[in-house]
């Protein structure tokens, strides 16, 4: 069960990461000027990728821990060879190919709508960290616009 936990985490993690990375800001700007939904949708996703680099660092973090714990988790259930094999077989297919086929997708708003508060409390639950590093990389990269 947990190994499917840290699955599905991961996969959350890097779908989010190229997804939220990915949403074309002024697109959506300009489509809330004359849409309701696509405001609402803006007033959510806007203050989470306006702190890219630390939404970045975030999930990129999230998404190694998951990755880490995996082996480990899995090592205790099967043989160190099995539990390697299972973790990348999991990781590449229901970890990476299909959550970032799905959150670059058609749906990519709506996911990032229903996703941009959990990875707001991420952002503050990994922030002694991810804080840091996201601003470093704002000060080595320049802040990231539009």
């Amino acid at each position: 069960m947990a190994a499917i936990l840290l699955v599905l985490t991961s996969g959350i993690m890097s779908g989010l990461t190229v997804g939220l990375a990915s949403i074309d800001r002024l697109g959506l700007e300009i489509d809330a000027k004359g849409n309701l939904e696509a405001k609402k949708a803006a007033d959510k996703i806007f203050p989470v990728i306006d702190k890219h680099h630390w939404m970045l660092v975030t999930l990129l973090l999230c998404n190694a821990a998951a990755v880490e714990a995996l082996p480990l988790c899995l090592d205790r259930l099967v043989a160190s060879w099995v539990a390697i094999i299972l973790s990348v077989t999991g990781v590449l297919a229901f970890g990476e190919i299909i959550p970032q086929a799905l959150c670059t997708g058609p749906s990519q708003i709506k996911i990032a709508v229903c996703f941009c508060p959990i990875v707001s409390i991420l952002m503050w639950i990994t922030c002694p960290l991810s804080w840091p590093i996201g601003k470093l990389l704002d000060k080595l990269m320049g802040e990231h616009t539009i």
